[in-house]
């Protein structure tokens, strides 16, 4: 039953009586404020979507739909009460970001490590000051969104998410380090640190992610990144605006590097080695002091060349 997009000011009554109902669709309504407490009554519900409406709290008895695999109730300004959620065992993709809640600041409840199942999490941009050791629990977590909050310190229980596959963090402002853990997320393909105003170092130990493809750094204060040419499966390097001030002849190691953003950096030329990088397709730089090396002609698969010397 899907109920999105209109402006519907609350869920009627009626819905409840569709007692085999698996999924229900009350997104985008702006309007609805509240959850009846006879939600329960739908044990066959899979999936439910109740974002950017004006909710600020879930029933007591919302706990009681033990067959959800999906809830979306991001866009609400929910309190700061997510141990409701934390009982629904079956959970396997939780979106609650972008919570509008002024009064109260989210935090990620302990109990959280009961959501065995979960693969996808989003709690982007909800006002988050720390991520707890709790969150390694989620041992099948595959997505993890955490951007646009204000996150001073994650705790190194992060590393233990085996099966994560894409971490974003960025726009974290207050984020000065992440923990050297990360390396030992075998799976990771993508990280996100863009934005994150604080970071100027990384550890070395982030060179065991050899399954990464993309690595975001850009607007971040790192210089150096010999651990990057560690990432032998790394396809996008985005180092925009950071302090990087040159790239190392080992960037020949980066056999299936794509994409290399070096803009508003102090490099001032491109090494000979580059022109190992047979699959590179765009480099984007903004002011060379000296020529491009020859071996540059050897990038045959190159599409987009933009800068200026």
């Amino acid at each position: 039953l899907d109920f999105s997009s209109n402006s519907l000011l609350e869920i009627p009554e009626s819905v409840f009586s569709l007692l085999k109902l698996k999924t229900l669709d009350f997104g985008y309504n702006h309007n609805i404020k509240s959850v009846s407490d006879k939600i329960h009554q739908l044990q066959d519900l899979e999936s439910l979507s109740l974002e950017v409406n004006d909710i600020e709290f879930l029933p007591p008895k919302f706990s009681m739909l033990q067959n959800l695999l999906s809830l979306n109730v991001s866009g609400n300004p929910i309190k700061d009460h997510l141990e409701i959620i934390t009982k629904l065992p079956k959970l396997t993709k939780l979106d609650i970001c972008e919570n509008r809640c002024k009064e109260e600041q989210i935090s990620i409840p302990n109990s959280i490590k009961n959501l065995k199942l979960l693969t996808y999490l989003d709690m982007s941009d909800c006002k988050l000051k720390d991520i707890p050791a709790c969150i390694g629990e989620l041992k099948n977590l595959e997505y993890l969104n955490l951007e646009k909050n204000e996150i001073e310190t994650i705790d190194p229980a992060v590393g233990s998410l085996s099966n994560l596959v894409t971490l974003n963090l960025s726009s974290n402002k207050n984020l000065s380090a992440i923990p050297q853990t990360l390396g030992n997320l075998e799976k990771l393909e993508i990280l996100n640190l863009y934005d994150c105003k604080s970071i100027t170092v990384i550890s070395d130990n982030l060179s065991k992610l050899k399954q990464l493809k993309t690595i975001e750094l850009s607007n971040t204060q790192i210089e150096k990144i010999d651990f990057v040419y560690e990432m032998t499966q790394l396809e996008n390097l985005k180092l925009f605006e950071t302090k990087v001030i040159e790239l190392n002849s080992k960037i020949k190691q980066l056999s299936n590097l794509e994409v290399l953003d070096i803009r508003l950096t102090a490099v001032t030329s491109l090494p000979t080695e580059i022109g190992a990088l047979h699959k590179l397709k765009e480099i984007q730089f903004n002011t060379f002091k000296k020529p491009f090396p020859d071996s540059l002609c050897n990038l045959t698969k190159l599409e987009v060349l933009k800068g200026r010397f």
